[in-house]
């Protein structure tokens, strides 16, 4: 790894590091704060897009009237492409896995059982909702009760005919939380006691020295046979790959095995600072001491000590992330990740560490998506669920702390609310969306017509940034006019001693839905965006 200016030791007062301490127990028996975006958001962020779509595809004229901003032509042409996308999603396989042969739970009441193959179809033909847990608990059939699309679209999407493809989609959406394997950390002793981070400055160093004798050399080289433009950038290469360092160190193995939940969501952001180092992607995800743009938060300050104490380190052979989010030969315009051996992600703590941003992972779930021969819905949950991380302001400032959990319950929380469910409001704010939906659609369509041999492909990691941009930009402005919102400093602090407190100061504000709002609408609409657009693939047989 290369310091480039980024190594800074991030201090706090003494007093503050003393209140904290009592913290530190709680911290390593339950890392809360890094947890991604909660289940429900993605889950009903999803559904909602697809009821939307629904009532599109069956005429509705309260959901089929102009947004304000949309041209005529526009509107037209988008309006045809959800009707004739609805059906070609329906016959989507839903991939999911099967229940056993005799599969019996009561539903609607006790009056009927379940067909033990009901889930194992298309999306339109799956007979019940999906539970939420449906992934990660096998002791029943799955089904899931009491659901009801919500407010207004109950009677368009009524019961008896109803169509679950929606909550097939979002359980999907959600899956990525639940990815476990995606991270495991160890204890390894060699980075223990601030080591690491020693360490890793001592290797930034040798890499810069062997690169500075080695420029002269690979420089005449490529300028004789053939350009002069990488000639820096291959000589840094060649001086890592000189460095003996790193690859001594691999061989000391690591100590024990840490992962589960808590961890997944390591990958789930992308830092918009526009001084983000940026060493491996053109938008690195998370990078503690770089978080929030540089100013970690008492939290991460804690972390990070303890981390650097532990030696808590990325075990890379066992992280499936490390090997699912770094993107070569996407063909998508976008930069190539800088590939990265094991040594890279071992050589100091996790903290220390840059993961892979987002809207990798986005890339990760549309690439196998697209070599998977069944076409089904499974790999889709990828860039969904960055869909959704792409609207919160804590992902796309890269930032485990400064109100990042309590922002996510307090507005899991508030999403009937958000979507305005019941209420008068209920179809403008549909509206509001699908004005957002052809902003996005516009920039696939954009992308596909600067790409002509590309014309169903879908610019997946250009889409999810272009969603992360706008909620940085109005993130930013909104923090810049209150003062202490989107961001707080104190609140995932105060989460781990008064949970409620910690909720209630983004949930019980006056004006929270409608600062709300906006992230809503960029996220219903990119999903309606990129569900139209993935029907256009269309591998679906007729049934």
């Amino acid at each position: 790894m290369k310091a480039d200016g980024r190594r800074q030791l991030v201090t706090m007062p003494r007093v503050s590091r003393r209140a904290l301490v009592p913290v530190l127990v709680i911290l390593l028996a339950l890392p809360t704060p890094l947890r991604a975006h909660n289940y429900a958001y993605h889950d009903s962020m999803t559904d909602l897009a697809f009821q939307i779509m629904l009532a599109i595809a069956k005429g509705d004229p309260r959901f089929t009237a102009r947004p304000e901003g949309v041209t005529p032509a526009e509107w037209t042409a988008f309006l045809s492409a959800v009707t004739t996308a609805v059906p070609r999603l329906r016959r989507m396989p839903t991939v999911l896995p099967a229940r056993t042969s005799v599969c019996i739970q009561a539903v609607d009441g006790g009056s009927n059982t379940v067909n033990s193959g009901w889930s194992t179809t298309s999306l339109g033909k799956v007979q019940h909702a999906v539970a939420s847990s449906y992934l990660t608990n096998t002791f029943d059939c799955g089904v899931g009760y009491n659901y009801t699309p919500g407010g207004v679209y109950d009677a368009i999407n009524p019961a008896g005919s109803r169509d679950f493809s929606g909550t097939v989609l979002g359980l999907w959406a959600g899956r990525p939380d639940d990815e476990v394997d995606d991270t495991h950390l160890e204890i390894r002793p060699t980075n223990a006691l601030g080591l690491g981070f020693l360490k890793d400055a001592i290797n930034d160093l040798i890499n810069k020295g062997l690169a500075i004798l080695l420029i002269p050399f690979v420089c005449l080289v490529e300028c004789i046979f053939g350009g002069c433009g990488g000639c820096a950038g291959d000589a840094s290469d060649l001086a890592d790959g000189a460095n003996p360092l790193d690859e001594i160190d691999g061989l000391i193995p690591g100590i024990g095995d840490i992962s589960g939940t808590d961890w997944t969501g390591v990958w789930h952001h992308i830092n918009l600072f526009p001084q983000a180092s940026n060493e491996f992607d053109n938008h690195q995800g998370l990078l503690s001491e770089e978080a929030f743009g540089g100013v970690p938060d008492p939290l991460e300050i804690l972390l990070m000590a303890v981390s650097d104490a532990a030696g808590l380190s990325v075990n890379p052979d066992d992280s499936q992330g490390v090997h699912r989010y770094q993107i070569a030969d996407a063909g998508d315009g976008h930069p190539d990740s800088k590939l990265r051996d094991d040594e890279d992600w071992l050589i100091t703590t996790w903290v220390h560490v840059p993961f892979s941003p987002v809207d990798n992972l986005a890339q990760y779930g549309w690439s196998e998506f697209k070599k998977d021969t069944t076409r089904g819905a499974r790999f889709l949950g990828w860039p969904l669920h960055a869909i959704g991380d792409a609207t919160v302001p804590m992902h796309v400032t890269a930032t485990s702390g400064w109100g990042h959990r309590p922002y996510e319950d307090a507005y899991d929380n508030l999403w009937p609310k958000l979507r305005r469910q019941g209420e008068p409001s209920e179809v403008r704010f549909a509206r509001e969306a699908l004005g957002s939906a052809v902003h996005w659609r516009k920039l696939i369509l954009d992308w596909r017509g600067a790409h002509p041999k590309s014309s169903t492909d879908i610019p997946v990691r250009e889409l999810v940034t272009a969603v992360a941009q706008r909620t940085f930009d109005r993130s930013m402005k909104l923090q810049a006019t209150l003062g202490n919102w989107p961001f707080n400093q104190f609140m995932s602090s105060t989460y781990l001693v008064a949970k409620d407190t910690a909720i209630g100061f983004y949930r019980d504000r006056s004006d929270a839905v409608a600062l709300g709002s906006p992230a809503a609408h960029d996220g219903v609409g990119a999903t309606i965006a990129f569900l139209v657009s993935i029907s256009e693939i269309n591998p679906w047989p007729q049934q």
